[in-house]
This record gives structure tokens, sequence and C-alpha cells, in this order.
């Protein structure tokens, strides 16, 4: 069960951002879904710990992370939340091995322990990594990059797996069958998973669950288990055809363009 209900203020001198999520499921696979800006990373971040709300409540997996009113705060390193950065943010001086067991590593000790070194070489079996164990990531493939990004979140056996935009930077030509190929993981993994998308072919493939956000607020609620119909479910999101006069608008638009 993923409970979230955080209110978080954002300024930069000029411009004041007010994030106030607020959902709760027990599905597998949730999406925050909508436009850029909307607040979705951001939420994420919060449920990490990366930034401090100023009220509010976190519980992952029966285990509350943060509640402001009692106090309750646990470090992001403690959290248990394994973290799919939207650009993946691998060590470019590590190799795959390396990266993969990073966080397995104590600041004391300067590589990983027996047990730590088993979890690395099944997580490489995992994602067909193992011929490209010693390589660096500037000489894998964008599809690679992701595997090692997703072996290195689930290293420490995180409670729950947070996934940024997981597909936006793959060639398009690769994201079909990565899509499938996280669905194949969902199976075998018995954590949930946050995923943030603005993509209605993430959500098609992946999402049981999709709270669509706007201005930092979860807008609408949809439930994909209760609709019967997956593409029902999601079908309301799908934006309408452009209008005949925001056609023509477009044409005149691209032939002005174009003497340019």
């Amino acid at each position: 069960m993923i409970e979230v209900d955080l209110q978080l203020a954002l300024t930069d001198g000029r411009r004041r951002f007010m994030l106030a999520p607020s959902f709760a499921s027990d599905a597998q696979v949730l999406a925050l879904y909508g436009a850029s800006g909307a607040g979705k990373s951001l939420t994420l971040q919060a449920m990490a710990g990366l930034l401090a709300p100023q009220g509010g409540q976190v519980r992952v997996a029966g285990r509350l992370l943060f509640d402001s009113r009692t106090g309750v705060d646990v470090p992001t390193p403690e959290r248990s939340l394994g973290y799919l950065f939207q650009h993946y943010a691998l060590f470019p001086h590590l190799s795959v091995r390396d990266n993969i067991g990073f966080g397995l590593r104590s600041w004391w000790r300067r590589g990983v322990d027996a047990a730590g070194r088993r979890r690395v070489d099944e997580l490489l079996d995992l994602f067909g990594l193992q011929s490209m164990a010693d390589s660096r990531p500037a000489v894998l493939s964008g599809g690679q990059q992701q595997r090692v990004a997703l072996a290195r979140a689930l290293a420490c056996e995180p409670r729950a797996l947070l996934l940024d935009e997981p597909f936006a930077a793959l060639n398009p030509m690769l994201r079909s069958g990565l899509r499938n190929e996280l669905a194949a993981l969902r199976q075998r993994l018995a954590i949930p998973m946050i995923m943030v998308t603005h993509d209605l072919d993430d959500l098609a493939a992946l999402a049981e669950h999709v709270f669509v956000m706007d201005d930092g607020c979860v807008v609408r609620d949809i439930d994909l288990r209760a609709t019967g119909r997956r593409d029902a479910g999601l079908q309301s999101l799908v934006p309408e055809p452009p209008s005949a006069g925001q056609r023509a608008r477009r044409e005149a638009l691209a032939e002005a363009l174009s003497d340019i």
C-alpha cells in the first residue's frame, strides 16, 4: 500500500509552486501522469526524502517514512526505496559492476562484501549484463544503461521502486521492447512501483492505477483494475483531435515558417 499526502512550497524568488499531491493505492504499479511541470518528479523526490515537505505524510508498504505531525522523517538511505532517475545518473568512472554495487558499500569499506558481490552477480544475470560487467556507461546503449540503472536501484532490495520517466531518455524504437521487459520484471518483483510519465503508451503497458496531476495536485484518479478494459480506462486521457479551425491555423503557421 502506498499512501501520500504532502504539502511543499517551492520558490526561486520569482515564482512560487505549491506541491500538494494526495493519493493512496494498493496497486503494484501506480503512475503519476500529467504534463511537464505538473509536480510528478517533485512528488517522487519528496517520497524519497530528497525534498523536505512542510507537512503531510508518506507511508510505503505499511512503513511510515514521513509524518509532520509526529516528527517522523526517515533519512533517505534508510527509506529502502529504489530510485531510477530520468537520465539514469550512472557514475561514468565506474564499471557496470561497480555502478550496480555502489549502494551496497559502506563509508568505512571501499568495496562490497561477499554477500554484496553475490547480489551484484544475481542482478547482472537477471538483466543480461554479465558480458559488459567491466565496461563503463559511455560505451553502453541507452537500453543497456537503463538496465544498469534498474539493477542498481534493486541492489539493496528496496520496499518500493520509484521510476522517473523510465523511457524518456531512450530512442523511440527501443521503448516498446523495454516496456515489455519492465512489465516482465514487474511479475517477478513483489514490490510496488511508482512511475512518473506523460506518455500514454507507458500507462497502457505497465500501470494499474493512474493519478493525473496538474499544478502540483492530483486532479483525477483512474483505477484500471476496475474498468474491466484497460483501453477504456485510458480512453479519457487521449487528447481530442484538433478542430478544423485548429488544423487550418497549424497549416497556415507551417506555411509561414517554411518561408523563414
